[in-house]
């Protein structure tokens, strides 16, 4: 008695869908990553499928759930490899961490909302208060601590890569301007020969101006 040959697999078209979406929100570096270890698998295999043995067809030309699949292959990849990254770098700015001085330590810790909830880090005015310092201190301190763990961070390869314009800079206070003016609109008093101030109140005066 002959044995029955299975019919061939048919996809549902919701997976195919899902496949053909992912593939076209993809990034061009995940796709060539996908493309690249096709290329390693078919190097390793002779150019042949591990599964069939029958002989691989270009990237191009391969069903869009088999390029969806690598797709996913580099995904993984991608995510395991930026996990161990972030690992690292959390590794080497804590030992940096723990080396400074300790005074800039603390400063760094509550700037970074160290034993507070997400969004309830401190502004460097309460840190001032907290540790009885002038504001100016506190991100002196702070620019410090970021400057050794960022410093920290380059001499192993990790942390984020800056443009050499920003490279080193860190957010810095704006001057203080007074909130009670506005620019006065140019040309302004010029017909009358008067050389008006630059700025006018917001506030109206008591003549209702």
């Amino acid at each position: 008695m002959s044995t029955p040959t299975p019919a061939p697999y048919t996809p549902p078209p919701e997976l195919i869908a899902s496949a053909e979406k992912a593939l076209a929100q993809a990034s061009p570096s995940k796709l060539a990553l996908a493309l690249m270890l096709y290329h390693c698998y078919g190097s390793v295999t002779g150019g042949r499928s591990a599964v069939t043995g029958a002989e691989l067809r270009p990237f191009e030309k391969c069903s869009t759930l088999v390029r969806a699949g690598w797709l996913a292959v580099a995904e993984t990849i991608n995510t395991t490899a930026a996990r161990h990254r972030l690992v690292a770098e959390r590794e080497a700015a804590l030992t940096e961490l723990y080396q400074m001085p300790r005074l800039q330590r603390v400063v760094a810790q509550k700037l970074a909302g160290y034993e507070r909830g997400p969004g309830a880090e401190p502004a460097a005015r309460t840190v001032a208060q907290e540790l009885r310092l002038s504001e100016d201190e506190v991100l002196r301190l702070h620019r410090q601590a970021l400057k050794r763990m960022r410093e920290a961070l380059d001499a192993k390869g990790l942390g984020p890569e800056l443009p050499a314009r920003v490279s080193g800079k860190l957010r810095q206070r704006r001057a203080a301007a007074p909130r009670d003016v506005r620019p006065r609109p140019v040309g302004q008093g010029a017909q009358m020969g008067l050389a008006l101030p630059a700025v006018e109140s917001r506030r109206p005066s008591a003549w209702g101006a």
